[in-house]
């Protein structure tokens, strides 16, 4: 069992000088350099830059997907980097909601199913009135016995956002996740993120390259060949 510290701490995350390379020496890419900053909790925050300046790279940092050259990462005071095999998966599974582009929802299961997936793995029981209250939030209520392919875009976001946020996880960290998504279901997901955290105080870190969605959050980072190059609190 993973024990989350007590510390009193003004930031729910603190970020400091990540460093993330791939190839070899001699043909080395820096994703990213020396990167830092802090999460507050109840903080909306869209993280923006061109293709390749390193967002991705971040959020998978951030997510535990992968590690650091350098630098650490402090969620709920805990190092996430120092976390390895089942208790990794445990912490990311119960303090990490994480929202890809492309769903990644398992095709097999409904839509019920894969929201409440992360509490199975946990081998916890499911509270059926908060799943009830989470689906009708996410106007799914009709949809619950329905397999990802008989829904349409907008729905298989939307079940991607109820798995994420059932097991009420302390971040949730989303990849472009209107970027596959038309202009009418893009502006209601981002709506859902504003209402989450907004109504509910759900801290928010989300990775786009569009600057309308951007100037949604109520901090926007920008980075820029790895690094952030501004950070601004609106």
């Amino acid at each position: 069992m993973i024990q989350i510290s007590n510390q009193n701490t003004q930031h729910l995350l603190d970020v400091k000088g990540l460093t993330k390379t791939y190839g070899t020496a001699s043909r080395e890419i820096i994703a990213l350099n020396n990167v830092t900053f802090s999460v507050k909790k109840g903080e909306f925050i869209t993280i923006k830059g061109k293709s390749g300046s390193g967002k991705s790279t971040l959020l998978y940092l951030l997510a535990g997907l992968c590690s650091p050259n350098s630098g650490t990462i402090l969620l709920n005071n805990v190092d996430l980097h120092t976390l390895k095999g089942d208790k990794l998966a445990e912490f990311r599974r119960r303090q990490i909601g994480l929202i890809y582009q492309f769903y990644n929802l398992l095709p097999v299961l409904t839509v019920k199913e894969n929201i409440i997936l992360p509490v199975r793995l946990d081998h916890r029981k499911v509270d059926e009135a908060k799943l009830n209250d989470l689906l009708c939030l996410l106007n799914l209520k009709d949809r619950i016995y329905h397999l990802p392919n008989e829904l349409s875009g907008g729905e298989q976001q939307r079940t991607a956002i109820g798995r994420a946020l059932f097991f009420e996880p302390s971040i949730i960290l989303a990849d472009e996740p209107t970027g596959n998504l038309d202009i009418t279901n893009s502006n209601d997901i981002i709506e859902y993120f504003v209402k989450l955290n907004k109504e509910f105080n759900q801290t928010i870190l989300l990775i786009t390259h569009d600057e309308q969605i951007a100037n949604r959050a109520n901090r926007i980072i920008t980075l820029s060949d790895g690094k952030i190059i501004e950070d601004v609190v609106k």
